[in-house]
Order: C-alpha cells, then sequence, then structure tokens
C-alpha cells in the first residue's frame, strides 16, 4: 500500500487499530496509530480507539492528523518538537498551539507565552468557551 485516503479511514467508526508491515516504503504504525515511514508525521488515530494515545517521539507535524473524540491525543514526553499541558499541545517553547484534545471542556488559559494558534486547531472543541481566551488576543 503506497497511497491511503485518510479521511476514508475516519469514517471506519469500528477500526480500533492499524498495523503496517514493516516493508512497507511510504507508511508505518506504532501502538495502532498511521505514521509516515519515519514517524515524523502522525496521520490516523483510528476512530474506534477507546484508549488515550501517545505519539512517536520523533513526529514532527500534527498536519493531517485525524483522532476521534473520546480519547486523549498527546506528544510523547521524549519529544524534541512538542510539549503538552491540560489537553493541548503546543511547540516545544509554548509559543504555538498545534492542537487541542477534542474532549477539553470549559474555559482554556494558555500560557502567557502563546504568540499563534494553528489553523483548525481547536476544530471540534464543540464544549470549550473559546471566547474566554480570544479577548487576550484583541477579539471581542
Amino acid at each position: 500500500v503506497t497511497n491511503i485516503n485518510m479521511y476514508e479511514i475516519s469514517y471506519a467508526s469500528k477500526l480500533k487499530k492499524i498495523n503496517i508491515a514493516s516493508k512497507n516504503p511510504v507508511y508505518s504504525s506504532e501502538d495502532g496509530v498511521l505514521y509516515n515511514k519515519s514517524k515524523t508525521a502522525v496521520y490516523v488515530v483510528p476512530t474506534g480507539r477507546t484508549t488515550s494515545v501517545t505519539l512517536h517521539k520523533n513526529v514532527k507535524t500534527f498536519a493531517y492528523l485525524i483522532a476521534p473524540s473520546q480519547i486523549r491525543v498527546k506528544p510523547s514526553p521524549d519529544s524534541i518538537h512538542y510539549a503538552y499541558k491540560d489537553g493541548v499541545v503546543y511547540n516545544k517553547n509554548l509559543t504555538r498551539v498545534i492542537y487541542a484534545n477534542k474532549n477539553i471542556t470549559g474555559a482554556y488559559t494558555m500560557p502567557s507565552t502563546v504568540t499563534n494558534i494553528n489553523d483548525s486547531a481547536f476544530e471540534d472543541c464543540t464544549s470549550l468557551r473559546i471566547q474566554f481566551f480570544l479577548r487576550r488576543y484583541g477579539c471581542q
């Protein structure tokens, strides 16, 4: 397999893990999660998964991450690229919000060091009071 439609996999609600053969030239998997071959990009945490996942320490990009709303996705504590705090993934120096877990709720106060928020970082965070922190950035 050298081409996988990530969005098609995201609709497979009973899929609990993904296993890729070690000889695959494009993709790899670990703990049921789909990565690129070198595990520097994470693609899919199966929608049927019910336990939280800690991503491989080599992950550099969350660019196409698809994950179920009921679990927490967090970077490895050994990651040189990312930090994790209260359900939110930041770059290592806490200046950019990369990804917010969909199951965080209520008001969230970001560290004062944050200067950038990735597009769709808070996508599908339906129980989060986003207006709480938007005022910090000059929005009403």
